[in-house]
């Protein structure tokens, strides 16, 4: 890709820079109790009415799937869902979500995409900056937004030439609502989670028993 293709590319992606309290995964688990993010949820109006507070309100236990799920499945009338013949990918971006293994993991995608006669990919994403915004990181965060998001852009950019040869439709999905692109995923009919973090773990642990995680 050029730099004017890689611009265009990037306006695509919503970035996520200040994203250290809305937390689902966290959330659910109750990790990172010092960060108080509970609270923080439940004492902020700008939350309410999304599912992160709607589970705090009703959960009765920690990591309380049953309660999880039906919060999703509320929330999820609010939002667009995959077709069933759509293979939905997270694929997470920003200060982690590159590796070793993504040449490998997404090397398998033609084997899969036959399989299950998918006709459209799409591909759940944000610039994530939370680890940046860290004060242990603060200092450096300029230099390592820029570097952050020359890597995600180099990730992207080789899926998308990937799935160009293999005769798929393909979708970028990335809202700065966190909510519309978590509901999107849990409502997939083929899923793929992404390399590394807990969102995408928390998604496969709310798809309906239907749906087939590929990995």
């Amino acid at each position: 890709m050029n730099k004017n293709e890689k611009q265009d590319l990037l306006k695509k992606i919503s970035i996520l820079e200040y994203n250290n309290v809305y937390r689902l995964s966290d959330i659910f688990h109750g990790w990172d109790k010092s960060a108080d993010l509970p609270g923080k949820i439940q004492k902020d109006s700008k939350f309410k009415n999304t599912i992160a507070y709607d589970y705090l309100a009703n959960k009765k236990n920690e990591a309380d799937l049953e309660v999880f799920k039906e919060v999703v499945e509320r929330h999820s009338k609010k939002y667009p869902k995959p077709c069933k013949s759509e293979l939905v990918i997270h694929l997470r971006l920003g200060d982690q979500g590159w590796s070793e293994d993504v040449t490998i993991k997404y090397a398998k995608l033609k084997d899969h995409i036959k399989k299950c006669a998918i006709k459209t990919v799409s591909i759940v994403t944000a610039l994530h900056f939370e680890n940046i915004n860290h004060p242990s990181t603060a200092q450096n965060k300029v230099e390592s937004s820029e570097e952050c998001i020359s890597k995600s852009l180099e990730l992207i950019e080789s899926l998308l030439r990937l799935l160009k040869t293999l005769e798929v439709n393909v979708k970028i999905i990335s809202n700065s609502n966190i909510d519309q692109d978590f509901c999107y995923m849990v409502n997939s009919h083929f899923f793929m989670k992404s390399v590394s973090g807990g969102f995408s773990e928390l998604v496969a642990k709310t798809l309906k028993n239907t749906a087939v995680i590929i990995e």
